[in-house]
This record gives structure tokens, C-alpha cells and sequence, in this order.
């Protein structure tokens, strides 16, 4: 199964958060504008508007709610980090020639010293007190050194220890031996649609932001919303999400860990409520393998696939079937043809798990590995079953 890593840009809108950017002086310009027509109205609040503020109708649930935001906040923001990634380069610089060997010029280019250059900030989140913290891939990819800014203003070094490309996830270990606070890791399949999302990070390299929304659904595949196929599935929050937030974390209202914002989709490059967030299952599910600095192998079965249809089953001569996915396609000489696999099989079942969509098939064999599954098939109406031995996902990254 090919998995392309192309642009997710579409004509009405296009996916961000990949490239880190610096904040602007209209961008600051218009935040203090904002701020100064804001204490301007507030100044001028009506007497009879600020009377009563303790009997209006809901307030203590209103108050009960703003608490436990600013408990989270004060909670979870320590374990949360700006991660400061830098290029090393060398810059040429103009060189006086030595006596002696002066031609008719007296300067010549030649190498300079090595330094490093600042070349984007994300966001990460310290999961273990001794330091080791989770961010995306995409913010440490072009690392040649990183540094993470503390709660407390402080900067210490990093380094990579462990990264998933296909996930967007990386490990990162602070160099010190202090102890950290340490965000809880929640569980993401316990999350609903309509619950509390609150995305921590470091947006346009303000320093660390709280903003406030709702997990506005479940199971999103940016991926498959660009044509493709993908066994990664993301959290959508309307909570702000903007370019540095990348790595940060999406925690719930018990300040628990459910995700690690990873995209935003914007016709302009900047939020309108519709962010991505990694599910903190999915980080957990690798997560030993990344602190350990292993290599992440994921199955592949070299097919094309497709979801059944009453149309599609009718023509691959199983009328009867109305579940499973349906082989379009399959690699010369790849796992699923060295198992005897063949185009217009429908698999209803994989390594003893029935088969319902190719989504949920792609995850399963993504999940084995290069192990060796029991496939269930139905081939012209008949049940088959095949045992077949996975190769490794290419990582085209």
C-alpha cells in the first residue's frame, strides 16, 4: 500500500504549522491596539453593568469553570517548552592573502568559522521528569542543535533521541540532570466530541499561550482529505491553534495530555478554528521505541485498496458480500503477491480482527509490523485463507 507524503494543499484552503515563521510588527502592532481599545471600553463600563456582579444568573458555574482553566494553566505550563532549532553553517568571509603571494588582488574569499543560525521554534511537552519531552518531527527535522526554553525563562541544550516520520512525532531529551515538571499523558479514546480541548504553546514565538475550545471531532485523516490513504487519524479543536504551536500539547480539563497539535487548515495561514491534534494513544503507542532511540517498522502488504460497494463486490463476482476492502491492485512481487493475494479479493479479515473499512486495515497492518498475518479473503464468492508475511513500510519521508 503506497502512502505518497505530498503537499496537503487544496484550492480553497491549505495545511500549515510545517514552516515556523517570526511574528511580525503589524502583527504586534495590531495586539497593542487591540489591547489599548480594550482598556478603553472596559473603563467605561455603565455603573448599573458593574453592580451585582455576584448575583447575576450562573455565575458561580461561570466561576467554578474560569478556576479549573487557571488550574490547568498553572499545572500543565510548566511542563510545557519552546523548542529553538538551529542550522549550523559556515559563512565565507573575505581573507587578506599572505606576503609574498599577493596577486593582483589582496583579498580572497575563503571559509569562515562555523556558527549556528536560528532557524525555527515549536513546541514540546515534558512527558518524564528527567527531561524527555514530545514534539512533532516536522519542528526537529533540519536540527543541527536545539535548545528548550523553560516556564521560567531559563534555556538549556537538547538533543533528538528518537523520531517517527510517518506519525510527525519526535523525543526529545534536555540536557540536565535537575528534575522537570512533567505533564500526565490522558487517554484520547476516552475524549468526546464536545468536550473541553485547551492547546498550550508557543505561537509566533510569543512565549507560552492557553487557549480554549472544543474537540470538534474525532478521527479526522488529513491524508485521506487530500486524496490519499493513511492510517493516522488526528483530534480537530477549534481551540487556537496558530504556526509554533507545533508539538504543543492539547490537554483536557483534569489537565491530562489527549494530543500533540501537529496542523491547522487556513486559506490564509493563519487560525479559523479548525486545528489538528495528534492523539496522545497513538504517541503512547511508540513511545518506549522513541525514548530508546529505535527504529519505528511498520507492516506493509504492497496492494491498492478500496472499501466495498454493492457495484464493486458485483463486478469482482462476490455480490453477497457488503463489508471488507476490496484488492484494486496488486505490487509485482511485493508481500500480498508473495502470499498469494489477488486483485479483486475482499479482505473481511486480518490476523483474526474482521476488516470493516480500509482505514481500519491500513492500521492493522501498520500496527503488526514485518510479522506474518492470517488473512481472510472472499474470491469469487468463496472464503480464503492466506497466511502472509509483511515487508516494511517504506519511509519516503
Amino acid at each position: 500500500m503506497t502512502h505518497d507524503k505530498d503537499s496537503l494543499g487544496t484550492s480553497e484552503g491549505e495545511w500549515t504549522m510545517r514552516q515556523l515563521r517570526p511574528r511580525t510588527p503589524a502583527l504586534i502592532a495590531g495586539i497593542l491596539a487591540l489591547a489599548i481599545g480594550g482598556g478603553y471600553v472596559a473603563g467605561h463600563r455603565r455603573p448599573a453593568e458593574a453592580l451585582s456582579r455576584s448575583h447575576r444568573p450562573g455565575m458561580e458555574s461561570a466561576l467554578a469553570l474560569q478556576q479549573t482553566f487557571a488550574d490547568v494553566a498553572g499545572e500543565v505550563e510548566p511542563a510545557v517548552v519552546s523548542v529553538k532549532i538551529e542550522k549550523t553553517v559556515r559563512q565565507m568571509e573575505w581573507r587578506r592573502a599572505p606576503r609574498g603571494r599577493r596577486g593582483p588582488f589582496q583579498y580572497y574569499e575563503a571559509p569562515g568559522a562555523e556558527q549556528s543560525v536560528p532557524i525555527g521554534e515549536g513546541s514540546g511537552v515534558i512527558f518524564r521528569p528527567d527531561g524527555y519531552a514530545l514534539t512533532n518531527y516536522h519542528v526537529v527535522q533540519h536540527a543541527d542543535t536545539l535548545k528548550v526554553k523553560l516556564h521560567d525563562g531559563r534555556e538549556l541544550p537538547a538533543e533528538v533521541v528518537g523520531t517517527d516520520e510517518l506519525l510527525d512525532l519526535a523525543v526529545i531529551k534536555i540536557n540536565s540532570r535537575e528534575k522537570f515538571t512533567a505533564a500526565e499523558l490522558g487517554d484520547s479514546d476516552q475524549i468526546a466530541v464536545g468536550q473541553w480541548a485547551i492547546a498550550i504553546g508557543n505561537p509566533f514565538q510569543l512565549g507560552n499561550t492557553f487557549t480554549v475550545g472544543v474537540i470538534s471531532a474525532k478521527g479526522r485523516e488529513l491524508d485521506s482529505l487530500a486524496g490519499e490513504t493513511s492510517f493516522q487519524n488526528y483530534l480537530q479543536t477549534d481551540a487556537s491553534i496558530n504556526l509554533g504551536n507545533s508539538g504543543g500539547p492539547l490537554v483536557n480539563v483534569y489537565g491530562e495530555v489527549v494530543g500533540i497539535n501537529n496542523a491547522i487548515y487556513s486559506p490564509n495561514g493563519a487560525n479559523v478554528g479548525i486545528g489538528f491534534a495528534i492523539p496522545i494513544n497513538n504517541a503512547k503507542a511508540v513511545l518506549d521505541e522513541l525514548v530508546a532511540g529505535k527504529k519505528i517498522v511498520r507492516g506493509y502488504l504492497g496492494v491498492r485498496i478500496g472499501d466495498v460497494t454493492p457495484e464493486l463486490a458485483k463486478e469482482v463476482e462476490s455480490p453477497n458480500q457488503t463489508t471488507g476492502v476490496v484488492i484494486a491492485a496488486v505490487e509485482p512481487g511485493g508481500p500480498a503477491d508473495r502470499g498469494g493475494i489477488q486483485p479483486g479479493d475482499i479482505v473481511v479479515a486480518f490476523d483474526g480482527t474482521p476488516v470493516k473499512d480500509q482505514k481500519q486495515l491500513s492500521r492493522e497492518i501498520a500496527k503488526l509490523g514485518t510479522g506474518t498475518a492470517r488473512m481472510e479473503v472472499v474470491r469469487k464468492g468463496q472464503h480464503v485463507s492466506l497466511k502472509v508475511a509483511l515487508g516494511e513500510f517504506p519511509n519516503e519521508a
